[in-house]
């Protein structure tokens, strides 16, 4: 939460409190409770107090509000990251792609990147995997409360989208007409490039409906070979094949460069 949700939070908790039986809260305790919830945002506090208010009939306390609050978190968690694992075997190292929410991107980017981490997952081990997934969730976890798409509040600005191989290796070789379309995982929805440089939200009139194959993977996939075929450039830098940490490398200079 931020310091200018303080007068929802208060009025929240004692609305919670005048349908539940127990003692009067002070302004001290209200302010401790403040803080104590401070990593969340205030719209995961709202749900869990909501929550707790509706299992007991005693004033909601601060331990329950958080044991309300990392359960959701682990169970939000868990299914972000079965999309994330479905979108890696569906579009992987090749694919742009878009994620429903900052706190993927959060967890992709501080783990080294769309590509990176698409180019060495298949190389793991189960237990390695199951490693790898714990840490991912917990990034995750922590990118609901510090990111955000545009860096407002104190928060983190993530990346509007991760761009492939296809896009990095045809913009690299000068191929600007044959950039593949950034795929919104989960929707399915094509984006348009032009309205992903701000790093907002894409509104809806920015998504097309997706037709062109699972996911849009058929219209990607014929803009990939529409390259290969017209400039034979796919696979290859300006000079040659690049090896991805030097694209990781080039990419990071750009973001700083922006």
């Amino acid at each position: 939460m931020r310091k200018s949700d303080w007068p929802k939070f208060v009025k929240l908790i004692e609305g919670a409190d005048q349908v539940t039986a127990g003692q009067e809260r002070t302004e001290e305790g209200l302010s401790f409770m403040f803080t104590a919830l401070s990593d969340y945002p205030y719209e995961t506090i709202f749900r869990a107090v909501m929550s707790c208010a509706k299992k007991s009939k005693f004033h909601p306390q601060l331990a329950e509000i958080i044991q309300e609050i990392d359960g959701d978190i682990s169970d939000k968690s868990l299914i972000a990251w079965r999309i994330f694992l479905r979108a890696m075997e569906r579009h992987g190292f090749w694919g742009s792609v878009r994620f429903p929410d900052p706190a993927y991107h959060y967890a992709i980017d501080m783990m080294g990147g769309w590509m990176r981490i698409c180019e060495s997952w298949h190389t793991l081990t189960d237990k390695e995997l199951e490693f790898r997934g714990k840490e991912w969730r917990k990034l995750y976890e922590a990118g609901l409360s510090r990111a955000s798409w545009d860096g407002k509040g104190g928060t983190v600005m993530i990346p509007s989208y991760f761009p492939g191989y296809h896009e990095w290796n045809n913009k690299a070789a000068g191929y600007l007409e044959f950039i593949p379309p950034v795929i919104e995982i989960g929707s399915g929805a094509i984006v348009a490039q032009e309205m992903l440089g701000s790093g907002n939200k894409v509104p809806v009139s920015a998504l097309s409906d997706g037709k062109g194959g699972l996911d849009g993977q058929r219209e990607t996939e014929e803009t990939c070979i529409g390259t290969e075929n017209k400039k034979r450039a796919i696979g290859r830098g300006r000079e040659g094949p690049l090896s991805i940490s030097e694209i990781q490398f080039q990419t990071g200079i750009e973001r700083e460069e922006n």
